[in-house]
Order: structure tokens, then C-alpha cells, then sequence
């Protein structure tokens, strides 16, 4: 099995910093190359399976980016609950979100 390095960085956007979550094989950073994917969560942001998912492909070589698609509306690093008002506070994230921030 791979050893695995997980780190976070926090982008600058026009509606504030976005923090990605990246996953990749260990090593020295810039001494190789990875093929790179980006893991666009669900409306609950980075939860255990959406981690668990990164981890996997990582394992595989990849580099892996997870960014956190509603940071205009929450703090770096929140995870929304699975329940009814995590829920419901997503799906409002989700509809209240341009497509084009989105695309950004």
C-alpha cells in the first residue's frame, strides 16, 4: 500500500477563501508528477466517504483536489451533518450558489 500525503490550502476567490483538500502519494513535493483529478463533493463537503473516496484514488497515483464548493457561505473546513438540517442547509447552499461560481 502507498503512503499517502494529505494536506489542505486555501485558494483566494472573489467570494473568499476556498479550502482544497489534496491527497496524493507521498514523496518529495515537485519531484514527480501525478495525474491529477478533482473530487467534487456532495452537498455535505468533505465527509468520510468523500474522503475515503480521495484516499482510494491517491492510492491509485493520483493527486487528488476536494474543494470546499460552498465557501462563500460557511467557514473553511465546515462539514454539514447528515441530517435533516445539514440536509436542508446543502440543498440551500446548493440553489443559492451561481453556476458560474461553481465553474470558477
Amino acid at each position: 500500500m502507498a503512503t499517502l500525503t494529505e494536506e489542505t490550502v486555501d485558494l483566494p476567490t472573489p467570494g473568499g477563501p476556498m479550502r482544497v483538500h489534496l491527497y496524493r502519494p507521498s514523496g518529495e513535493p515537485g519531484a514527480a508528477r501525478f495525474p491529477g483529478l478533482v473530487l467534487y463533493s456532495e452537498i455535505y463537503q468533505q465527509t468520510p466517504p468523500i474522503q475515503r473516496s480521495a484516499l482510494r484514488f491517491a492510492s491509485e497515483g493520483f493527486l487528488v483536489a476536494v474543494p470546499e464548493v460552498f465557501h462563500e457561505h460557511e467557514p473553511p473546513g465546515t462539514v454539514l451533518a447528515y441530517d435533516g438540517d445539514g440536509t436542508d442547509k446543502g440543498n440551500r447552499f446548493k440553489y443559492d450558489t451561481a453556476v458560474a461560481t461553481f465553474d470558477a
